[in-house]
């Protein structure tokens, strides 16, 4: 249920990653929500504007082009609107330095979650008992539960656990996130180009990020 990310990769590299995977169209991957899809998706502000492709070179090659581009944005467009929810199980597995969970239901599902806001003490206190979580779930485009965000976590009973034992399931597509550009870094070009900029200096710029 819990696979650690590598600590031998930089953030860039962990991006990467995800780009990656968004870019070649995985609606199924773990490595993006649907605010890092949508960020992928961002690069179409710069391409098509004199700007064939862009190339990310970090100790191996992303190049970024219209065709990637596209397939990430309809993973975008199909990606689901997180909702809240309870679920009841056996809380099976707990990591203690990152407030990650695992919850086994009635049926035998697993289910992957993290308690961040909750705290590690909160987990530890139920582990190895029954209980009912009450929290955000988040979806892959695919429509598979990724995880659940923990807000509660009480004790369960037999009853809670025939009600609350089936995997969530998404309702709504995810409405399209308006970010607040900065002007700084990856975060000026995205969502802002074309603009006053001769392309000279955005290709600079990109250069400077590789």
């Amino acid at each position: 249920m819990f696979d650690d990310l590598d600590p031998k990769k930089s953030p860039l590299e962990l991006f990467e990653d995800s780009l990656e995977q968004a870019l070649s169209g995985n609606a199924d991957s773990d490595a993006f929500d649907h605010a890092l899809v949508e960020t992928c998706a961002g690069f179409r502000t710069v391409l098509g504007e004199g700007v064939d492709s862009v190339e990310i070179m970090n100790g191996r090659l992303v190049r970024i082009d219209a065709e990637s581009v596209e397939r990430a944005a309809r993973l975008a467009k199909e990606s689901f609107a997180s909702r809240r929810v309870r679920l009841a199980g056996h809380l099976n597995a707990i990591q203690y330095s990152d407030c990650r969970f695992s919850l086994v239901l009635e049926g035998g599902a697993k289910i992957a979650g993290t308690a961040r806001d909750l705290g590690a003490e909160a987990l530890r206190e139920a582990f190895g008992s029954n209980v009912i979580i009450t929290g955000k779930a988040e979806f892959r485009p695919s429509g598979k539960l990724l995880h659940i965000d923990a807000e509660s976590v009480e004790p369960a009973s037999e009853k809670d656990l025939k009600i609350f034992d089936q995997v969530p399931r998404p309702l709504t597509l995810a409405a399209p996130i308006e970010r607040q550009v900065s002007k700084a870094g990856l975060a000026a070009l995205l969502g802002k180009w074309p603009g006053d900029e001769p392309v000279e200096q955005l290709l600079e710029q990109l250069r400077q990020l590789s």
